[in-house]
């Protein structure tokens, strides 16, 4: 898939639905453990402490991106407090670093919450440089 996205080139609808099955089992065997590889040490995670539902009716909202040669694709997805979806956006954008792609991902998440109304968010980000970046703990790269 990411040939698709970033060389230009066909895929084969086939073998993506094998390798996404493929993807699936493989996750459906791991998922139980997830490793922290942290000073070596194997650290087991129970499922749900991996992703915690938002409390007082909030939507919780996911974003990440995928960045390559100055092409960012930008991911939203959203949930209730009860896990349920809520809504899921993507698009891509022209990045000049790995920080403005994530940056452009916290942002279309903001823009996708307020079109949709909702008030109460609590945005889970997965970069520490932007988590730092906007608490004010400024790191230049």
């Amino acid at each position: 898939m990411c040939k698709f996205l970033f060389e230009d080139s066909m895929i084969d609808p086939k073998r993506v639905m094998e390798n996404a099955v493929s993807a699936a089992s493989e996750f459906e065997a791991v998922k139980n453990q997830v490793a922290s590889s942290r000073n070596g040490i194997g650290v087991i995670i129970p499922p749900s402490e991996i992703w915690k539902s938002p409390k007082n009716g909030a939507i919780k909202v996911n974003f990440d991106d995928a960045w390559k040669n100055h092409d960012a694709d930008l991911g939203v997805v959203m949930r209730n407090q009860n896990k349920e979806f809520c809504f899921g956006h993507a698009r891509k954008r022209s990045c000049n670093r790995v920080l403005n792609a994530e940056t452009e991902a916290a942002i279309e998440a903001l823009m996708c919450a307020i079109q949709r109304d909702y008030s109460r968010v609590v945005m889970e980000p997965d970069s520490k440089v932007l988590i730092d970046n906007i608490a004010g703990r400024l790191t230049v790269y």
